[in-house]
């Protein structure tokens, strides 16, 4: 069975304010985006403003269609010389090139 496993802790509130305010200043409806994304509005408005996280095609969805740029937000882990990294997954993001890396650390 597979199971979804969700035990991020990450609090991804401001991303998801900036997703919102990035929508706004665009003049996008909730509703609107949903239509967009597929996505009902009750889910947008979690990923906005409850900190829910959003699955990753719909976070990479949202990140470029509104740019805004995540680089500056801390996950709260950090990698050494010497840690053994592995890439989830790359993507270019942005207009300007931008790209998105997910990265794990192995612990053990």
């Amino acid at each position: 069975m597979d199971k979804k496993i969700n035990n991020f802790d990450f609090d991804f509130m401001p991303i998801g304010q900036a997703i919102k305010k990035a929508r706004e200043a665009k003049k996008v409806t909730r509703e609107q985006l949903a239509e967009i994304v597929d996505y009902s509005a009750r889910h947008i408005q979690s990923v906005e403003n409850e900190g829910q996280h959003p699955s990753f095609e719909l976070f990479i969805q949202l990140i470029t269609m509104f740019d805004v740029s995540v680089a500056l937000y801390e996950t709260g882990v950090t990698a050494e010389y010497g840690d053994r990294l592995i890439t989830l997954s790359t993507c270019e993001y942005s207009a300007q090139n931008g790209r998105l890396v997910v990265v794990a650390k192995k612990t053990a």
